[in-house]
């Protein structure tokens, strides 16, 4: 029987048989595991209460106890935590429960997503029943080795204050070298200022008790351990916040640009072809994907151009290579140019016995590729090509020659411009980089000392930052931080751009002019492009002609 008449015989089974398909087997399990975890919360809150109320009949341990036990209510913890497992198990019910019910497969996904969340809440909830037991554990080894543990909070308030210590040269040399960021750089220490404030107060409080104690009298051993626990945990914490406070210093000494240099589109093409024995009985299609072969953008945009899989001449039937009386031929159904430029060896990889195939387009798609220069003080470093995803080269368009990214010194890393804006005119202004000069016709200019002369030829023109540009570019950066808004500076008239991949300056220079963006028709080809790809098949497959 030929394999076509089988399957118009089969396909409304197959296609019957698909649409049932269920949750599987894993999944399920995973669901019932879940389900019954509730049950075994619900017995843990009950032995954790339990275990409570038999320890109020000890009068000994609860003389102890009870007075904590009163003044943090323990007892309503594990009403809160029934209620708490009780609360899961009803988002189980209304949420999982249904699609278990209805065992369609395309919910298995979903199903998952629900059973994380709820698997997620175990450890919270499980820390909850036995809030109780760890309350008493902690008071109680607090009032066993209160002297260690008032050694541990002395040690760690000394790490905290010698950290302190050594920090405040650091901070004051920065604030002597940037005078006029002395009241940021304060504001940014407060932080750490009220942490060594609240360590002391917490210390002083542990102290306190801690002589009660010592003497015999009634000590808090709540307030104690509760304030031992919190100097353990600042000490970790000021080292944290000790280190990046000093990056922040540090960064104000630091200054980075990142220039968009170049930008260019490449198209890949992976031809797939499956093949058959005609007169098989049975289905045996073999197939077979090519390596992906680069292609010019007419070729990919006549290829994206074709339809699916709907007969010859379709992109599902490129071509077919099949054997006739003992004579093998490739008929291509595309143009014939196209078909010879992809440069196919069909007997590549040929499975024996087969004498019938079909060649389609798997996957079509451009790959976009970004050029960047990285500035740091005085040194430029060219990079190479860097793949970039499809939405970042969009979103660059129009941003040939400028920078992405820009900090000059002084600045802290999260004061960074990340909007387009024309290469260095940040450091305008800046008399760490230059200085204003009057050209011939007395207008105002600015000059970069020699060791940032290169700020002059990455901005893609050989025109000067004139003041009216940086005064407009000023205002454009204060509106910026007045309304948060995102989108870059090409200049006083956007309609009409200065800088940037159609600006006035930019598109004049040999820079601009000797690039593969501009070879490829700048701005007006990366839409173009984008366009093609968004209307290309991606992972089309065989289409409806193979076996």
């Amino acid at each position: 029987m030929k394999w076509w008449i089988k399957w118009v015989l089969l396909a409304p089974l197959l296609l019957a048989l698909a649409a049932c398909g269920g949750l599987s087997g894993e999944i399920e399990a995973r669901a019932g595991k879940v389900k019954n975890s509730f049950a075994s919360l619900l017995q843990m809150v009950d032995t954790e209460r339990s275990a409570f109320t038999k320890l109020q009949q000890n009068a000994e341990a609860w003389g102890f106890f009870e007075p904590y036990a009163t003044r943090e209510n323990w007892a309503a913890s594990f009403d809160t935590a029934a209620a708490d497992v009780k609360g899961l198990q009803k988002r189980f019910d209304t949420e999982v429960q249904p699609l278990l019910t209805a065992n369609n497969e395309k919910d298995e996904a979903k199903l998952a997503e629900l059973l994380t969340g709820l698997e997620a809440n175990y450890k919270p909830v499980e820390d909850n029943i036995k809030a109780v037991k760890t309350r008493m554990t902690l008071l109680k080894t607090g009032y066993e080795q209160a002297p260690e543990w008032i050694k541990q909070a002395r040690q760690h308030m000394a790490s905290i204050d010698a950290a302190a210590t050594a920090l405040r040269p650091v901070m004051d040399k920065t604030k002597k070298d940037f005078a006029d960021r002395a009241t940021d750089i304060d504001t940014r220490f407060a932080p750490l200022s009220k942490f060594v404030a609240d360590a002391k107060a917490q210390l002083a409080l542990a102290e306190a008790e801690f002589v009660k104690h010592q003497s015999g009298s009634e000590a808090d051993y709540a307030v104690f351990a509760d304030a031992v626990a919190f100097l353990e945990t600042s000490a970790t914490k000021f080292a944290e916040l000790d280190t990046d406070y000093r990056a922040d210093l540090g960064s104000l000494y630091k200054d980075f640009t990142l220039v968009l240099r170049d930008m260019k589109v490449e198209y890949a093409v992976t031809i797939g072809r499956s093949s058959w024995y005609s007169d098989s009985d049975w289905d045996s299609t073999n197939d077979y994907l090519y390596s992906p072969v680069k292609i010019s953008q007419a070729d990919f945009e006549y290829l994206s151009g074709l339809g699916v899989g709907e007969g010859s001449g379709e992109q599902g039937y490129l071509a077919g290579y099949s054997s006739f009386w003992g004579t093998w031929s490739v008929k291509s159904n595309i143009d014939a140019g196209v078909w010879n430029r992809l440069g196919l060896d069909a007997d590549q990889s040929w499975y024996s016995g087969d004498d019938d195939s079909m060649f389609f387009i798997e996957d079509l798609e451009p790959v976009y590729f970004h050029k960047y220069a990285e500035i740091s003080g005085t040194n430029v470093t060219e990079g190479k090509w860097e793949e970039v995803d499809e939405d970042e080269y969009g979103a660059s368009v129009d941003d040939f020659g400028m920078s992405l990214e820009t900090k000059p010194l002084g600045k802290f890393d999260d004061e960074a411009v990340s909007e387009a804006t024309p290469v260095g005119i940040d450091m305008v202004g800046d008399a760490r980089y230059g200085e204003w000069q009057q050209d011939s016709s007395g207008n105002s200019f600015w000059h970069y000392y020699g060791q940032y002369a290169f700020f002059n030829n990455l901005f893609a023109s050989d025109n000067r930052y004139y003041r009216s540009d940086y005064d407009d570019y000023r205002r454009w950066r204060n509106d910026r931080g007045t309304t948060g808004a995102v989108y870059g500076w090409y200049g006083t008239n956007r309609s009409a751009p200065t800088w940037g991949s159609s600006g006035a300056y930019t598109t004049t220079t040999s820079t601009y002019k000797s690039s593969p963006f501009a070879a490829n028709g700048g701005a007006k080809s990366v839409t173009a492009s984008l366009r093609s790809a968004g209307e290309a098949a991606r992972t089309r497959g065989p289409g409806e002609a193979g076996k």
